[in-house]
């Protein structure tokens, strides 16, 4: 965990401030800090945001070879679900590939109605095409979020899962 000391100012550092950025760009953000990987769908679902998360499955699965890896998966509420099937394959790919090392994966998406629903068939799906074996649910919200994950992979306290998400948001 993150150490809490406070600087020349008397104020408490970021808590994320060891997040690595693996890739940004306008639709989609991927980052790593300890044993998590963190990607968040801004505007779009891109083959971007798998090759990075990709590479950032590979690099935490380096750093940590003894820990498991938490996959925390964001979707803003504006971002577009048209999936390209070799994204959702890709996905599925990654997934049964790192199953065996996977603490668990939440997915928030920020929105609510149809949307969410919606959102749920193509995780199923893609979960469903990887077989998955790792604990996995759909979250409304960020914070309900860290909390679970948190809990099958303590590494990270809620607090710092959502302080990792508004950094790599920026």
């Amino acid at each position: 965990m993150s150490s809490k000391s406070s600087d020349e100012h008397g104020e408490e550092p970021a808590i994320a401030a060891d997040l690595q950025v693996v890739g940004t760009n306008p639709n989609c953000a991927v980052g790593t800090l300890q044993n998590y990987v963190f990607l968040c769908w801004r505007r779009e679902i891109v083959q971007a945001g798998t090759t990075w998360t990709r590479k950032a499955f590979l690099d935490v699965r380096r750093a940590r070879p003894s820990d498991k890896v938490a996959f925390f998966t964001v979707v803003d509420a504006g971002c577009s679900l048209n999936t390209p099937s070799e994204v959702r394959n890709d996905l599925a790919a990654l997934l049964k590939r790192h199953d065996a090392h996977l603490a668990g994966a939440s997915i928030t998406f920020e929105g609510k109605g149809f949307k969410m629903t919606m959102v749920r068939s193509v995780i199923t799906a893609i979960y469903m095409a990887s077989r998955s074996q790792f604990p996995n649910s759909v979250f409304g919200e960020i914070d309900s979020a860290a909390t679970w994950l948190s809990a099958l992979a303590p590494s990270l306290s809620p607090a710092e899962i959502v302080s990792a998400v508004a950094q790599l948001r920026k």
